[in-house]
């Protein structure tokens, strides 16, 4: 181990002076004296596009707010608003220097009801309903887009509107199935059908997402969401056809939402490049007192994989109408923070909501005041299987700890460095230092990273220290600590430790 000046010091190293000065106070009221605005957040923002949000200057305002990835939500699919979305997005990410990905998410084999009459469907407890494929509503028969009857058994539940009304199977035949409603309540046209006790055997990969991921392909997504994954093998037949499309680069998100996933859980994580916990199917899918543990489970065993991990859904459900969110919306996000996820998500609160940019705004001022109270020195957590490229990363973790630093840097071609030291949550900003433009969008969804961009011929360590110097992000004299391989561009070869002082 050496320290290496990266260029004239100008004094010495100052290893203190990182936590706040404050008053001898219980831990509880700490938080009123950190002032979280001078931080960097650490967990990132994915915002959905939609219509109240895509015109350019939204997105440009919603960036300066927080985001760090905008999702496409292949459901309700818009080609010239979306390719908009995609031009705009790397426009800033250039004009800016940023990382800033584009997710696309797929629609999957959602089922989902066919065209009721416009005032909706009552349905009464205890009153007897059929499900037939079909595509409007009959007479006393509920109209399904998707064949599941061949699956479906006696007794099953059959869930509609988010698990909000709940039917009993009580008769299956070829292609309908006769129901009781378990409670009251209206249903409308195109709404989910959820069904917890039954698992499709059909891919996940319908012919409209194809089409979808034709799309992401030509457009150059960063990432492509896979809903209703059930299995490994799901993922790894979206890999071969991005393989067959020479588009292997672009990442695969794995939304977990079935029971089926939960089943077959590591070994989902294991083979994506990411996961989401979609809470609102898997809220219908399993009974909804157990989604926060399933969250804490799947945010876990990501961290454990060196996989980013997002959480979505109703974050802040509230502000889709109103300038303020609930209590309980601002709790639901610092409790998604503590448990160290790398993203949270917006949906229909920046797609269709009337306050987009105050909500991306609500969600990163929660982020920093939480962030700002959190002890990253005291990580219980660390990977069960260890390789010579994660201990690297743990030592030069524990290195900068022990020194206070501010900064590590980590040079990479494949991301795989600062995916390990992001996996450890170091509370320490970590510098991701590539010539690769699509890594460098790429790694704007992981935890605790900024990216940089170099020339290929450049000292990417060098680049760093001279682009925190000019932002005053350290001070001439202090010390970083660098992660990098003696082979330039190799996919793995991380083989050095060393502190620069600046």
């Amino acid at each position: 181990m050496q320290i290496r000046d990266a260029g004239s010091p100008v004094s010495s190293p100052n290893f203190g002076g990182l936590v706040p000065c404050q008053p001898n106070l219980p831990e509880d009221i700490k938080v009123l004296y950190n002032d979280p605005m001078q931080q960097i957040k650490k967990t990132k923002i994915i915002a959905t596009v939609g219509p109240s949000c895509w015109e350019d200057d939204q997105l440009v305002a919603m960036t300066k707010a927080g985001v760090n990835a905008f999702r496409l939500n292949m459901s309700h699919f818009n080609r010239r608003h979306f390719i908009r979305v995609i031009t705009v997005s790397r426009r800033i990410a250039r004009n800016d220097d940023r990382a800033l990905s584009i997710i696309a998410d797929l629609q999957g084999p959602k089922i989902r009801l066919g065209i009721l009459p416009d005032t909706g469907i009552k349905l009464e407890a205890g009153q007897k309903i059929k499900i037939q494929l079909s595509d409007k509503y009959q007479d006393g028969i509920l109209p399904s887009q998707f064949d599941f009857f061949d699956y479906i058994a006696k007794g099953d539940r059959v869930l509609l509107r988010d698990g909000q009304i709940q039917l009993e199977v009580t008769k299956v035949d070829k292609k309908s199935v006769d129901c009781k409603a378990l409670n009251t309540g209206i249903v409308f046209s195109r709404q989910g059908i959820n069904l917890p006790d039954t698992i499709i055997k059909n891919s996940s990969i319908t012919s409209k997402d194809l089409e979808d991921i034709e799309f992401a392909i030509e457009n150059n997504v960063d990432y492509i969401a896979l809903s209703f994954v059930q299995e490994a093998k799901d993922v790894e037949q979206l890999r071969q056809i991005l393989k067959r499309h020479n588009a292997e680069h672009i990442g695969i998100i794995s939304k977990i939402e079935t029971q089926a996933s939960l089943k077959g859980l590591e070994s989902i994580i294991v083979s994506s490049d990411a996961v989401m916990v979609a809470r609102g199917d898997l809220g219908a899918e399993t009974p909804i007192e157990n989604v926060p543990m399933i969250q804490k489970r799947i945010i876990r065993l990501a961290r454990l994989s060196q996989k980013p991990v997002i959480v979505a859904t109703q974050m802040l459900e509230s502000m889709i109408n109103s300038p303020l969110p609930t209590r309980a919306e601002v709790s639901d996000i610092a409790n998604a923070v503590i448990d160290q996820a790398d993203c949270l998500m917006l949906s229909g609160e920046t797609a269709a909501g009337y306050y987009p940019i105050e909500v991306v705004s609500m969600m990163k001022k929660t982020i920093l005041a939480t962030e700002a109270n959190l002890d990253y020195q005291n990580q219980p957590q660390r990977p069960a299987n260890q390789n010579p490229q994660l201990a690297l990363a743990e030592a030069a973790t524990s290195l900068a700890q022990r020194l206070d630093l501010k900064v590590m840097i980590a040079s990479t071609s494949s991301g795989t460095t600062a995916r390990n030291l992001s996996s450890l949550r170091p509370g320490i900003s970590i510098y991701t230092v590539t010539h690769n433009r699509r890594l460098f969008n790429q790694m704007a969804i992981v935890w605790g990273t900024k990216s940089i961009l170099c020339n290929p011929n450049q000292n990417g360590t060098r680049a760093t220290i001279d682009h925190l110097l000019k932002n005053k992000i350290i001070k001439p004299g202090e010390i970083v600590v660098s992660l990098f391989g003696k082979h330039k561009g190799e996919s793995g070869g991380t083989d050095t430790i060393r502190l620069f002082r600046t």
